[in-house]
């Protein structure tokens, strides 16, 4: 018989904890998780979604690697233009309510 107070725990959206293996959701609890390791405009875009390079050479953004989308522990998409950056929340959305009916009992 399976523990009724067994549960199924799943992390959706920014993890800004650390961005390395051993810092993701799934090596502290989580059974799983989708979405961004950090903040969404720590990359190496302006807020008008021009590449820094083209803009400002000095600034900090130029470190900034593409920003990437995780599933599980592994990276599956990135993060490279505005229309990405658009159609974050409608994905974290749809996942947010498939993890719900999923795990609903």
């Amino acid at each position: 018989m399976k523990n009724p107070f067994l549960r199924h725990t799943g992390i959706i959206g920014k993890w800004h904890l650390g961005h390395h293996k051993d810092f993701l959701p799934l090596q502290h609890g989580f059974d799983e998780y989708y979405g961004i390791p950090y903040s969404n405009d720590m990359w190496p875009f302006d807020y008008d979604g021009i590449p820094i390079r083209n803009k400002d050479t000095t600034s900090v953004k130029m470190r900034y690697p593409v920003l990437p989308i995780i599933e599980g522990n592994e990276k599956v998409d990135e993060v490279r233009t505005l229309a990405d950056q658009d159609k974050l929340t409608t994905t974290y959305t749809e996942r947010a309510v498939t993890f719900i009916e999923q795990h609903k009992k």
